[in-house]
């Protein structure tokens, strides 16, 4: 249930603006006053969610061996970024730094850039890496980072980027608001205009029966063009994983987590974490009609397999026999093909300046 600061601040923002769009009610529930991922620690069993690099240490270091390889790949410029979006504990990057560390070279050449908007959370970055081979630094976006070769990673991320949501109606397409009951807690409801904003209709939706909620990623789009703007002036590669359908639909798929236990969105605001299914299809077709290369989506038990997942879980039971049990419990439950390594997806985004003729 929702808190009453949380219930207070809400009706507060109703009253001053109206019913909220819902990406306006997640963005308020993110990054207001108070919000989850401004005043709080969300991450962790303390918190409301763990992620990937919390489960095994083996997430992030072969995220870092991809880093690596794509710096390899790129011919070993003596100038490289490795930007991570969204590093929550820093943990992702910790992990990666054990690998980092043993390429002596890359480390020469490389720094690391945390894209993070949270100052709880990036305290706590900058005491994990504090030890870090090689430089850390703050930005607040992608495009205050000075151009030059880079790999992006982001892990949960596009997951907590706020959507729109629409209904199906006999009148049409209306869009979904969060407003008040008579009792003064948060619902549902449907503004009463036409949308607004929206642009032409996705494919997928035209078929759409009466009461099928749509949803609009406003960001992935914001997102897509930051790399293919970073891609126009050096080489530029991006890693996303999260979760989520491989191919657009519709339905509902926001939802609330409070103490690692779901719960309605409306219950979430204040209280605990509100995100939304990436559609990983948009997103692809966002980054190939400016200009990308993408590969995939795949799912997460693909990636970590096929970048040496079996073979590093190995090596670490070897090295340390009496922690095997829990490296194993950890990867296996990454690469679950009923869990989390079938719902979570990854997405490889890239592109280099076009070529004097």
């Amino acid at each position: 249930m929702i808190g009453e600061d949380g219930l207070d601040r809400l009706a507060r923002l109703i009253a001053a603006h109206g019913p909220l769009r819902v990406d306006q009610f997640m963005a308020a529930a993110a990054y207001g006053a108070q919000g989850t991922y401004r005043d709080q620690d969300p991450i962790g069993a303390s918190g409301h969610f763990v992620t990937a690099p919390e489960i095994s240490q083996i997430f992030g270091e072969l995220l870092g061996v991809w880093v690596v390889a794509q710096w390899i790949a790129m011919g070993r410029p003596a100038r490289f970024f490795v930007i991570e979006m969204g590093p929550g504990r820093g943990s992702l990057m910790a992990d990666a730094c054990r690998v980092f560390a043993q390429a002596p070279e890359f480390c020469a050449a490389a720094a690391i850039v945390l894209v993070e908007p949270s100052p709880v959370l990036q305290a706590r970055q900058r005491a994990v890496l504090a030890n870090a081979p090689i430089p850390v630094a703050h930005a607040p976006d992608l495009c205050a980072i000075a151009a030059g070769p880079a790999a992006l990673l982001a892990n949960e991320v596009l997951d907590c980027w706020p959507i729109r949501q629409f209904v199906q109606t006999p009148d049409g397409l209306r869009e979904r608001l969060v407003g008040l009951d008579d009792a003064g807690r948060p619902q549902f409801g449907l503004a009463d205009w036409a949308p607004q904003g929206i642009g032409p209709l996705p494919a997928h939706w035209r078929a759409a029966p009466i009461g099928a909620v749509l949803e609009l990623r406003p960001q992935d789009a914001e997102f897509v063009a930051a790399i293919a703007a970073r891609a126009a002036q050096a080489p530029m590669i991006a890693l996303c994983v999260d979760y989520g359908a491989m191919e657009s639909g519709i339905g509902d798929s926001l939802q609330g987590l409070v103490r690692h236990q779901k719960c309605s969105p409306l219950a979430a605001f204040g209280t605990g974490d509100i995100t939304a299914h990436v559609d990983f299809a948009h997103v692809s077709g966002l980054a190939a009609a400016a200009g990308l290369q993408v590969a995939g989506p795949f799912t997460q038990r693909a990636l970590l397999l096929g970048l040496g997942g079996a073979a590093r879980l190995a090596a670490l039971e070897l090295a340390a026999p009496e922690a095997a049990p829990g490296l194993q419990a950890g990867f296996a439950r990454l690469i679950d093909p009923n869990g989390m390594g079938g719902l979570f997806k990854a997405l490889i985004l890239g592109g280099a300046p076009a070529q004097n003729a």
